[in-house]
């Protein structure tokens, strides 16, 4: 999901975002519209992010990204959006405080956040 530090001849930065938001918009109304009710949204990047990049600028960064997405919706689609973090192979608890993903999970245009803390294999 990340674009690569070297450009792409002839697919900017900016067509790469525009074509993922057009993309996931896309999957998600079509959700919507054959009938879901309630749609969950995997955030693993949210995790994967701070392992890479403890400052959060990069989760901001992905927060945006997904809001320029679920902006798209009007206010009784977004009720039924959510977003879900899980720790995958990784303790969530390892590279970040619990606190600093909730406040940025928060700014996401959503009204379900689904959690999973710990994976125990």
């Amino acid at each position: 999901m990340v674009y690569p530090k070297s450009t792409i001849k002839g697919y900017s930065h900016d067509q790469f975002l525009t074509d993922l938001i057009n993309e996931s918009e896309k999957d998600i109304r079509l959700c919507l519209e054959k009938g879901a009710h309630c749609i969950q949204i995997d955030f693993t990047e949210a995790r994967f992010s701070l392992k890479v990049d403890p400052s959060g600028q990069l989760l901001r960064d992905f927060v945006r990204l997904n809001n320029r997405v679920l902006e798209r919706f009007v206010f009784s689609e977004q009720h039924r959006l959510g977003v879900h973090v899980c720790p995958g192979l990784f303790d969530i608890l390892k590279y970040l405080s619990f606190f600093f993903l909730l406040n940025h999970l928060f700014k996401v245009v959503i009204k379900i956040v689904i959690i999973r803390l710990k994976s125990i294999i």
